[in-house]
């Protein structure tokens, strides 16, 4: 009741919603791509999109990014990409999609004028301590010492140093250009989300949501973050005055459609394949 006093809908923001979610499917599908050449898999476009497509439908049914498992043993089995060589780029393609969302997380901070005792210069700095963290990442892996064994916390992050220096053999502006245009899609969604509720997200507002959301995959111990991406989205979206019910309802209508654009790829590639 609170949100129908509060609200009026905007059907005609739902079709914007949808193209950013299928923005997303979609370059998540090119960025896959671009990942695979320099472990020697050549994807093409359509096995890209389509790889792209039932990840995220797994994702959708187990917890922790089963996607993420799904997409490597596929990798494995018909490109025959040995899995630690995938996880390390997978998780250096990460820092590279963190230190993004923080930038983008800095830019909207300072376009927001932020209501009183919002803890803008606490998250600021945690942006730029993540954003730096990460290029430094990128720029230094090749310095750092190789770790004697590759057991334990030390094997991760020796997998992940692998990573990030076989991101030098990665088209890393196109790379870049893909997890940015990522990032903007999802930045749109979330906007078109709030205007279909009427809701005064803004621009910038919706940037620092789509920044903060980003991070959500740490959090996925639920099938497809479930819950989770949907509490940052009220917490985000509270920083610039907009009230938990409304931004809750938004989540959930992103998460609706966004359900909706999967189930009809998922569709579209299956029929594909009977013909």
């Amino acid at each position: 009741e609170l949100l129908v006093r509060e609200t009026d809908l905007v059907p005609a923001f739902l079709l914007p919603v949808a193209l950013c979610e299928a923005a997303m499917l979609a370059l998540r599908g090119l960025i896959n791509r671009e990942l695979a050449r320099p472990l020697g898999a050549r994807l093409g476009v359509r096995e890209a999109f389509e790889l792209s497509t039932w990840t995220t439908v797994a994702n959708h049914l187990a917890p922790l990014v089963g996607g993420t498992g799904m997409r490597a043993l596929y990798l494995k089995r018909v490109h025959r990409l040995p899995y630690s060589h995938f996880f390390g780029l997978q998780a250096a393609t990460y820092v590279l999609h963190f230190a993004l969302a923080a930038a983008g997380g800095l830019a909207a901070i300072a376009l927001l004028d932020l209501p009183e005792g919002t803890p803008a210069g606490p998250l600021a700095a945690a942006f730029a301590v993540v954003g730096v963290g990460g290029l430094a990442a990128v720029a230094l892996a090749g310095r750092l010492p190789r770790p004697r064994s590759l057991a334990g916390l030390a094997g991760v992050a020796g997998r992940v140093r692998e990573g990030i220096e076989r991101l030098g053999s990665v088209r890393r502006g196109r790379l870049l250009l893909w997890l940015a245009l990522n990032l903007a899609a999802s930045a749109g969604s979330i906007f078109a989300s709030f205007a279909l509720l009427a809701a005064p997200l803004g621009a910038a507002g919706a940037l620092l949501v789509a920044a903060l959301v980003a991070f959500a995959v740490l959090l996925s111990v639920t099938p497809a973050a479930f819950g989770v991406t949907e509490g940052i989205v009220v917490l985000a979206a509270g920083l610039v005055g907009v009230p938990a019910p409304v931004a809750l309802a938004a989540a959930a209508a992103k998460r609706l459609v966004a359900v909706g654009v999967i189930a009809l790829a998922a569709a579209g590639h299956a029929l594909a394949r009977r013909r």
